[in-house]
């Protein structure tokens, strides 16, 4: 699935631990449009646009097309390399209970033999 500019917001809010709330508060919105916006795939106005990714610390361009420009900084390389990792820990989370446990010990077996 090629996440929205929203779904974008939003995966980047879970992995810095910050509400909606609070980023619609400091970008001056109404912290429902963030649902919305997710639902209908839009993009909110220029200004707004910009408060949020000042907010998040990252690019206007990320949040509208999911990439950088080829000068990635290596902040933007760790906000990518977060964004993957968050939508990977959600689909993880989706799994029931007992074949997620599996995976976790699957994980953290591999980790523990390509980390030594």
């Amino acid at each position: 699935m090629d996440e929205n500019f929203w779904q974008r917001v939003d995966i980047l809010l879970e992995n810095k631990n910050l509400s909606r709330k609070e980023l619609a508060a400091y970008a001056k919105f109404d912290v429902s449009n963030i649902g919305k916006g997710i639902r209908e795939g839009n993009i909110p106005a220029a200004d707004t646009a910009v408060r949020i990714a000042k907010y998040l610390n990252t690019t206007v361009e990320y949040l509208v097309t999911g990439s950088y420009s080829d000068d990635k900084t290596k902040a933007q390389n760790e906000i990518d390399d977060l964004y993957k990792s968050a939508v990977i820990i959600r689909k993880l989370n989706s799994i029931p209970s007992k074949p997620r446990s599996s995976i976790e010990l699957m994980i953290s077996d591999m980790s523990e033999k390509y980390n030594t």
